[in-house]
């Protein structure tokens, strides 16, 4: 009753357009939460550097089985791993914070590029940064995290068939 076809990009490949990918570098508009945050994660880093050294050091003097059981234990630590994962959290959230420091400037290149006839795949890492892309561009068409598959093909399917839906 089902039956899936499956096309390799090989196949299919001289069938396709070429791909572009572009770099745009761009100033972000919002430098100075930028800077306030970037420092923030410097003077955490620099705070926090010592206490791994301080580990590190504390089992040289431990028999090869010591220090393997004491670096498990070490790994297994919760406040360690969380300490592990705080440099994560706040480089995420810097990057979002430089992400929707392009935004004017990516909304302008996608209008501008929008005026020709070439259709537009735009990807974007994060929720924020998308909302306030279909916000300027309302009547592009999206896969978000929160569209149901029926939406989402819709979507793919206005893309790929109307000529006048050249953003996604």
């Amino acid at each position: 009753q089902t039956c899936f076809v499956r096309r390799r990009k090989e196949d299919v490949l001289t069938q396709l357009p070429a791909k572009q990918r572009t770099v745009v570098p761009v100033e972000i508009d919002n430098r100075r939460e930028y800077d306030r945050a970037e420092a923030d994660i410097v003077e955490w880093l620099r705070a926090h550097a010592g206490r791994e050294a301080a580990f590190q050091r504390s089992i040289l003097h431990l028999t090869p089985e010591e220090r393997r059981e004491a670096i498990r234990a070490h790994g297994e630590d919760a406040a360690v791993r969380a300490l592990r994962a705080e440099p994560l959290v706040r480089l995420t959230k810097l990057k979002l914070i430089a992400a929707l420091g392009k935004v004017p400037a990516a909304i302008d290149w996608i209008r501008a590029f929008t005026q020709s006839d070439e259709k537009l795949v735009v990807f974007c890492e994060h929720r924020e940064v998308a909302e306030r892309l279909l916000g300027a561009f309302p009547q592009a068409a999206h896969l978000l995290g929160r569209d149901r598959p029926a939406e989402r093909q819709a979507a793919v399917d206005r893309f790929q068939e109307d000529d006048r839906c050249g953003l996604i």
